[in-house]
């Protein structure tokens, strides 16, 4: 995987949780791919994320991808429960 100093935002793949459904690849077929197991595997990370990045993330039944701001470390989605 290959960041770029000015990445907004990186991409977690929670691969135990992950149903390997391939709504990740479906919908960004330029940001995903899949290894041997078949799990997800974020290809590059730069500026130019798909517009349908947060949905791709908002709709993943198990809730296996994090977007996570790059610059402060917070993570965007899905959002941390506080109690």
């Amino acid at each position: 995987m290959s960041t770029k100093p000015d990445a907004k935002y990186h991409i977690l793949i929670d691969r135990d949780a992950c149903v390997s459904d391939k709504l990740c690849q479906d919908h960004a077929p330029d940001v995903f791919t899949y290894d041997d197991e078949g799990k997800p595997v974020v290809m590059t990370e730069n500026t130019d994320w798909p517009k349908n990045l947060l949905w791709i993330a908002k709709n993943c039944p198990v809730q296996a991808v994090k977007i996570i701001d790059a610059e402060t470390g917070e993570q965007v989605w899905p959002p941390v429960r506080t109690v």
